[in-house]
């Protein structure tokens, strides 16, 4: 099968068994930060799987955990001088891909790393920089004068005087120019469409899993063990809250409700799982609001029933075993809860019952009230301790919630199905694994070799290109759509191979490319077309092939919104086993 492209070149159908090397820039241990742990186990599952990992972080952090990680602590504080060492080790690493986890405060706020994917995109031949938000910044920082400075210098070198405003004044280029954007829940999505609008069309959601070592022992004679060494007895109701303690957890709102809900019940404890993480917050310091709930269940006369075990090391299973003890896992956060929530994660991996918060005006959409979680208000400790006690009464409703917690888990929360989709993202970016030849059956014959920005390519220099990207399917069913983890539904017979056609500003080679689209000795084909808002003669030429072969399909874009986007809105809409 021979396949022409915009500019005629091969077309490539991919296989995704190549392994890859990957530069992660984070947090790292033993950094007291979510982050840092959510970096340790990307970089020991992606290691796992067979690829070279680096990871690029602060001076001080640990040595790698395991065979086939490189850790360069080399960062001195994200700041505009130590640009260079970034440069320096993108070159010593030489990776087909980067992931940037982003979260502002890690980063000591310095605007210098929200350039990155332009400076991979500009210094690294098209460098394919994958950005996943940890979190979402929406508060400007509160540079100096000099940093301001700087970030308008690198405003002006990324997009010129004319395109500085796709600059984010807090995010700079990491919406705009990554490749692909990973958000960890649906909420973390729409609060970055909300600043770039485009960012939906690149944008994948991959919650994190647990971000703990995970406990081998029976659960029931770890259960026993941990229960018996907290002083609580084999019919005492535990109420664990899990997770680190800082302003907006909410923490405060749950000890006033444990007051209420107790009342009913002396057999209930509440046990504190965690301890303070600090950073920068206003108007109340992580200190003073870790002080203020630690003196709260004497005020509240509830001393004797809340137990706290502190911190626990990243690198142990203790936090594992504590879940283990408990009868339900309270998230009282004032923000609410979603599936980005690694407490959430950890609790349903354990199968353990969830009492969590609404999102003001909304939801999780992978979260159901009384399915998977028992939803309440924020900041209302009435509400939450009515929660607390249906939940302790009625058996059939708390097993009824672990259930739906464990198929949570299953669905999100599992390290290997996260690692797999994570995988598939590097590979659609990277490109790796070229496959130019079928055999009479339609299958791929797989070629060794694979496309990196650091190896000479076949460069198609115009503005807009189209290259091709693998995509990994987890069905080869038919479907007319594809779900959120790329799998598909059955409704109809599935063409064996779908080719991608970006299109913006091409008459002078549409007509070739696709006659020999058309013209396949393969029958079994799709032909997806986008065009990205040409101003020339290309959405008429396509719609009168269109109008003479109905495997071709036509998707038109009222607005140009580039390669990534478009290259991304044909991955959505394809329905073959293979992509091109």
């Amino acid at each position: 099968m021979i396949v022409y492209f915009a500019k005629p070149k091969s077309c490539h159908l991919f296989s995704t068994e190549q392994n890859m090397k990957v530069l992660i820039i984070s947090a790292y241990p033993p950094e007291s930060a979510p982050e840092a742990n959510h970096a340790l186990h990307i970089s020991e599952h992606l290691a796992g799987a067979g690829h070279e990992i680096h990871v690029l972080c602060k001076k001080g952090s640990i040595d790698a955990p395991r065979e086939g990680i490189t850790v360069h602590p080399v960062m001195e504080d994200w700041s505009w001088s130590d640009l260079p060492v970034l440069i320096r080790t993108i070159k010593k690493c030489r990776p087909n891909v980067v992931l940037l986890l982003y979260i502002g405060w890690v980063f000591d706020h310095n605007p210098m790393i929200t350039f990155l994917p332009t400076i991979c995109r500009k210094l690294f031949a098209d460098l394919p920089c994958v950005t996943q938000f940890e979190n979402i910044d929406e508060n400007r920082p509160n540079w100096s004068f000099l940093e301001r400075s700087l970030r308008q210098v690198g405003a002006f070198w990324a997009c010129g005087k004319s395109g500085r405003k796709d600059v984010n004044p807090v995010l700079g280029t990491l919406l705009r120019d990554s490749a692909r954007v990973i958000a960890l829940s649906s909420a973390h999505r729409d609060r970055l469409m909300k600043q770039y609008q485009q960012v939906k069309e690149k944008c994948t959601i991959l919650p994190p899993p647990p971000l703990i070592r995970f406990c081998t022992d029976k659960p029931d004679v770890v259960r026993k063990q941990v229960r018996k060494t907290l002083g609580v007895e084999p019919d005492d109701f535990v109420v664990m809250y899990w997770g680190f303690i800082y302003p907006t957890k909410g923490l405060d709102t749950l000890l006033h409700a444990f007051r209420i809900a107790c009342k009913e019940n002396p057999n209930m404890r509440l046990v504190v799982v965690g301890d303070i993480l600090e950073f920068p917050y206003e108007p109340i310091s992580c200190s003073d609001y870790f002080k203020m709930v630690r003196q709260l269940p004497e005020k509240l006369g509830i001393a004797e029933r809340v137990i706290w075990t502190g911190r626990f090391d990243w690198d142990s299973d203790t936090g594992s075993r504590y879940l283990h003890a408990a009868d339900v896992c309270v998230l009282p956060l004032d923000y609410g809860v979603t599936l980005n929530n690694s407490s959430l994660a950890a609790a349903c991996t354990h199968e353990l019952p969830v009492i969590g918060t609404e999102i003001p005006g909304g939801r999780d959409d992978a979260l159901e009230h009384g399915q998977n979680i028992y939803l309440c208000q924020p900041q209302d400790p009435k509400m939450m301790a009515e929660a607390i006690q249906v939940i302790s009464k009625f058996d059939e409703l708390r097993e009824h919630l672990r259930e739906g917690a464990i198929e949570l888990a299953r669905t999100w929360h599992s390290w290997d199905r996260m690692t797999e989709r994570l995988i598939d993202v590097f590979k659609s970016e990277a490109g790796l694994e070229e496959v130019s030849e079928q055999d009479q059956n339609g299958s791929p014959a797989a070629t060794s070799g694979s496309a990196s920005p650091w190896e000479s390519a076949d460069v198609d220099t115009r503005p807009q290109r189209t290259v091709s990207e693998p995509l990994k399917l987890a069905s080869t069913k038919s479907t007319s759509s594809r779900s959120i983890d790329g799998s598909i539904t059955e409704n109809e017979k599935a063409p064996l191979v779908s080719i991608i056609l970006a299109v913006y500003n091409v008459e002078k080679y549409l007509s070739q490319c696709l006659d020999a689209l058309a013209n396949q000795t393969l029958q079994n084909i799709e032909i997806i077309a986008i065009n990205d808002a040409s101003t020339d003669n290309s959405l008429e030429i396509i719609k009168d092939y269109q109008s003479r072969y109905p495997n071709i399909r036509l998707v038109n874009c009222e607005k140009n919104i580039g390669l990534a986007s478009v290259r991304n809105i044909g991955l959505r809409e394809a329905r073959g086993k293979y992509i091109g």
